[in-house]
């Protein structure tokens, strides 16, 4: 860690791994501990956020994809329906 270097600015280098496994096995410089401990815990909160909106979003497109299942199911009845209406009307002509 240079002078000009902050704990934040560590930690971001280092990385969550890295820093865990620091931390684990006392690797990481004592003055560092709290900042460390910090750091990642709003690591892990961002990742869980992230988490998150990947489920929210791939909910979402589910929801999309059923509805449009649902309307091209619908579109086919209706096709079928008025090809039936057609060859009854054709056989009346």
């Amino acid at each position: 860690m240079s002078e000009e270097e902050t704990s934040e600015q560590t930690l971001t280098r280092l990385g969550a791994e890295r820093v865990r496994l620091m931390l684990g096995s006392a690797g990481l410089p004592m003055h560092l501990h709290g900042a460390a401990v910090a750091w990642l815990a709003e690591q892990d909160e961002r990742e869980r956020l992230r988490d998150q909106t990947d489920r929210e979003s791939q909910r979402r497109q589910s929801v999309r994809v059923e509805t449009a299942t649902w309307i091209a199911a619908v579109a086919a009845v209706i096709a079928a329906i008025a090809a039936i209406v057609s060859v009854v009307m054709m056989l009346r002509a």
